[in-house]
């Protein structure tokens, strides 16, 4: 018996490593289910497509599994240290229009994955959707998905789960984008062409994730090796592009590089006509370095830069009145990865993010300039850990420098009396956060992660210290359902000052102070997920609960147009949103698409407003309903559609008025009564998108598509405001809710060589 004892003890368990990456691109494919067959080890490839399986010398059977791909088994004899690269094919993949499809394992890898209210994005389904004048567009793409809602109609700002904008924390290439939206919010400032990963995660946040209540929008830029020097790029009704891939040294070395611009401007300007002018245009740059000297290292330097640009002269000689209006964006980042001898991984990422606005307007005279700005420098560190008794270990540290530079207004002249000059106090705050992140298969069919995140924040000499435990649970019913629970504690220590419904760009960004205590949010998620094996259907349902402390709002009466003083009338409650999200996917051969419906409630409450008593959210929309289908018709020929119906966001009418005698008794004012806050709704609303596409014959060295569509099919424009009307028979009062798009045909052009 003792000598039995002592071979078990001395047998070494050995490290099976690898890299899991898509078959055409190798991009890697993070969270792929890997399975030991015949044990409990089941693990997830981390976000750079990496694995780590410690087995005992023998003969084995790894099953790998991805969401819209073709699984692998893979037979190995297992004697020594291994490494792999498992490179999987799109279970329904276009080659020349050639279709290889299998669907046996559709969703596998959403039934092992530990995390629920995660949503994985691609590039081919924000390119298939018909978007507003044709533009295929992120962020639009996502306000399709359960738990998030929109704001103004075809604006990009999106709400999820009962938060504000301000909550989502959007990561390009790991630097924080602060403005998402270009053509006054109206277009994402995301060039499609440049998308690699992409994940928006609502709920059970990993501990390496902080910063923002919602939501993070975790975007990759593409980190393809090119083959070969690739274009692509795309003609449309506002805006063109163009991006290149250059390969400089094989499997080495590459550049990637992507422009787009706004062109109608330069259009009318060919007309000749004064009156056809539009003094306005926004651009874009994106470019990526990706570098592999050897198998252990890699770098990237990943950078963008976009721009919207107003000015508008007046054609009139005697008044020499002259509007611009000036919005930059850019971030950088920088990183490298290494692979110990240990097959461990150290990462290491500098980020700079910038975000900009100048108002300048002079008239005569006067003038009137506005500006403001928020510099950021970050640093993360994480060291992920696969060689012990777990799955995988994560330790990390990350650390932001915030400068927010003061909302500054310059004027002269007589507006200097409606806009006296003043300027908010600059403000520099330190934010960031260590965590720790466990991941264990327990059984066979239950996974766990336990994760705790120490964040904190220091702005003028205090310091705000944030604890955040993360849970994440997984039973797997069986091997097509699983049953899905996350935790989470988060902080935010920054936040948007807005005086409108949607992002504009006289929007400041604003950190904690001494007066303004950090948010915190608490969220508890129970999610069911099934796939229906061979119809290529996945069904996934979450209920949600979250409360958050310490929310913004602002007292009532406040104006906080060109206020620099709005710290004083910033208030602080609490909130609460609870909900039922369904998505329901399908991939096939033919049809591909997926439903979605959110039954939600958001409410408030702060002492001072509407009595003390709590209030539904402006965006507490009840339902929410998206369906979006893309069916070939034939080889060259597709069909696209998205139907929407959306619950009428919230806002306080004016219900009756009286007149009271001013204090001068020299007439009367007349006041408005109100009744609860947020108390009537807009409009229900719900639209239809249309496209239809043709693609050029196979085997041409220039691939083309033209597609031709319609937004808003029966021309049912979704109120955005309310406007109050008085009859001029009867005298009474009544409200208008104005659309802002109507029917909007389209056409754009997409080609690649």
């Amino acid at each position: 018996m003792l000598s039995i004892t002592r071979v078990m003890m001395a047998q070494e368990l050995l490290s099976v490593v690898g890299h899991v990456q898509d078959f055409e691109t190798g991009n890697p494919l993070p969270f792929c289910t890997v399975k030991l067959d015949g044990s409990a080890s089941v693990v997830r490839t981390d976000d750079n497509g990496r694995f780590n399986l410690r087995t005992p010398p023998k003969k084995v059977e790894l099953i790998f599994a991805y969401i819209g791909y073709t699984s692998k088994v893979l037979d190995l004899d297992i004697k020594a240290d291994t490494t792999l690269t498992i490179k999987l094919p799109a279970s329904v993949t276009t080659l020349d229009n050639v279709v290889v499809s299998d669907e046996r394992f559709y969703g596998e890898n959403q039934i092992e994955d530990l995390r629920s209210s995660t949503i994985q994005v691609e590039a081919k389904d924000v390119l298939m959707i018909p978007g507003l004048a044709g533009e295929p567009d992120l962020i639009r793409t996502m306000q399709l998905l359960p738990g998030v809602t929109k704001g103004v109609e075809g604006s990009v700002d999106f709400f999820v789960r009962g938060g504000d904008a301000d909550q989502n924390l959007v990561l390009l290439d790991d630097a924080i984008v602060y403005n998402s939206g270009h053509l006054f919010g109206f277009m994402s400032v995301f060039n499609p062409d440049m998308l690699g990963d992409v994940q928006m995660i609502k709920g059970g946040f990993p501990a390496y994730y902080g910063g923002r209540l919602s939501s993070v929008i975790d975007i990759k830029t593409n980190a393809t090796m090119p083959e070969k020097t690739t274009f692509n790029g795309s003609v449309g009704v506002i805006s063109s592009n163009l991006t290149i891939a250059q390969p400089i040294i094989k499997d080495k070395l590459a550049v990637k590089i992507a422009g787009r611009r706004t062109y109608i401007d330069q259009l009318l300007k060919l007309t000749g006509d004064p009156d056809l002018q539009l003094p306005y245009y926004f651009y874009d740059f994106n470019g990526r370095i990706d570098f592999k000297p050897s198998p252990r290292h890699s770098f990237y330097f990943s950078n963008y830069f976009g721009a919207d640009i107003l000015d508008i002269e007046s054609d009139n000689p005697d008044n020499n009145g002259r509007s611009e209006f000036d919005i930059e964006n850019a971030n950088l980042s920088f990183g490298w990865k290494y692979l110990t001898p240990t097959d461990n991984l150290i990462s290491l990422i500098g980020t700079s993010s910038r975000f900009s606005y100048l108002v300048d307007n002079s008239f005569e005279e006067s003038t009137l300039a506005v500006s403001n700005s928020i510099t950021d420098y970050g640093l993360k560190a994480r060291y992920d850990i696969f060689n012990l008794d777990v799955d995988k270990l994560s330790i990390g540290l990350d650390v932001i420098r915030h400068a927010m530079d003061p909302l500054e207004i310059n004027a002269s002249g007589i507006v200097e009396d409606i806009f006296p000059s003043a300027r908010s106090a600059a403000i520099t705050s330190f934010e960031g956060g260590l965590y720790v992140d466990v991941e264990k298969s327990l059984t066979e069919k239950l996974s766990a992660s336990l994760g705790y995140r120490q964040s904190f924040a220091t702005v003028d000499g205090k310091m705000y210290l944030g604890f955040e435990p993360r849970l994440l649970a997984r039973y797997k019913l069986n091997d097509l359902s699983s049953i899905k629970f996350n935790f989470t504690v988060i902080s935010q220590y920054q936040h948007r000052v807005s005086s409108a419904s949607l992002s504009l760009p006289v929007d400041l960004w604003y950190s904690v102070t001494r007066d303004i205590k950090p948010q915190r949010a608490t969220q508890f998620g129970l999610g069911y997920v099934k796939s229906f094996s061979n119809s290529g259907l996945l069904f996934e349902s979450e209920v949600y609960y979250k409360f958050a402390n310490n929310i913004i709002e602002y007292e009532e009466g406040t104006n906080l147009f060109l206020n620099t003083d709005f710290e004083q009338s910033i208030v602080q409650g609490t909130a609460e949103s609870y909900g039922w999200e369904v998505l329901l996917r399908k991939k096939g051969e033919r049809l591909n698409g997926w439903a979605s419906y959110t039954l939600s409630w958001a409410n408030r409450q702060v002492d001072g407003l509407n009595g003390d008593a709590a209030f539904p959210a402006r965006y507490d929309r009840r339902h929410n309903i998206s369906i979006v289908a893309n069916y070939k018709v034939f080889d060259r020929w597709e069909i696209s559609a998205v139907w929407e119906y959306l619950s009428g966001s919230r806002f306080t009418p004016v219900v009756a008025q009286y007149a009271i005698t001013n204090p001068l008794n020299t007439g009367v004012t007349v006041e408005n009564i109100y009744p609860d806050r947020n108390s009537v709704s807009l409009s229900n609303t719900h639209r239809l998108d249309l496209s239809l596409v043709r693609k050029s014959k196979p085997g041409k060295k220039l691939y083309s598509e033209w597609r031709l569509g319609v937004y808003n099919v029966y021309n049912r424009a979704a109120p955005v405001s309310i406007q109050i009307e008085q009859d001029a028979e009867t005298g009474l009062f009544n409200y208008q809710q104005p659309g802002l798009f109507g029917t909007l045909p389209f056409i754009s052009y997409r080609f690649k060589f």
